[in-house]
């Protein structure tokens, strides 16, 4: 399905448009740049649109504005909206004129996609989103991981899940713990809820994430 994301869009703040959202194409890639007023609190930026929520990041300030700018491959899309209505709160579908259902918590759409290349070939997406998974708590993620820079980031990831299924493990990173680490490192390929918590999931392979579902 050919996303259709460019646009403006109204940035929705406890029911108030308090900015707006601006998505344009840049090759392969779709920017995301958001402006809004200040806020009495921290901002968390989700799109929102009739399939769901897609989670963007942490606006910070920037003069009298608070800002975000986000720029994502289409594999890092997995579990966006295929269209946008407004963007706000994470977790807040609710604008001023509509109400957006959130994502099942064990459902989440996923959009397969090839891009970027990865050396190791992905599971098929059945594979990818086996019917349910085990969570256990990973005290330690950084251990599933054999490269250096993924071992540096997650050392300090806390409140971590982890799933083996099919010889692959299933790394599930909570939402504030995947926006703080370093951009573009971990392909996180969908976003789920495991005790009603949001949580990004990446797929593991002899030490590697997958940057794909097929």
């Amino acid at each position: 399905m050919e996303l259709e994301l460019t646009g403006t869009y109204p940035i929705i703040l406890s029911g108030t448009e308090s900015g707006e959202l601006s998505v344009t194409r840049d090759g392969l890639y779709w920017v995301f740049d958001a402006k809004c007023d200040p806020q009495p609190e921290l901002v968390r930026l989700s799109v929102f649109g009739e399939s769901g929520e897609g989670y963007l990041g942490v606006m910070e300030p920037c003069g009298d504005r608070l800002v975000l700018t986000k720029r994502l491959s289409r594999a890092a899309l997995s579990g966006f909206p295929s269209t946008i209505t407004h963007a706000g709160k994470c977790g807040e579908a609710s604008s001023s004129s509509e109400t957006v259902s959130p994502p099942a918590a064990d459902s989440p759409e996923i959009e397969c996609d090839n891009f970027p290349p990865d050396e190791t070939k992905p599971p098929s997406k059945e594979s990818c989103i086996p019917p349910a998974l085990n969570w256990l708590p990973c005290p330690c993620p950084c251990s599933l991981f054999t490269g250096l820079p993924e071992k540096s980031a997650f050392g300090a990831v806390r409140g971590a899940r982890f799933a083996e299924y099919d010889g692959y493990y299933y790394l599930a990173v909570p939402m504030e713990e995947a926006a703080a680490l370093p951009y573009g490192l971990i392909p996180f390929l969908y976003q789920t809820k495991i005790s009603n918590e949001t949580f990004f999931i990446c797929l593991i392979k002899n030490g590697k994430a997958m940057r794909s579902l097929a």
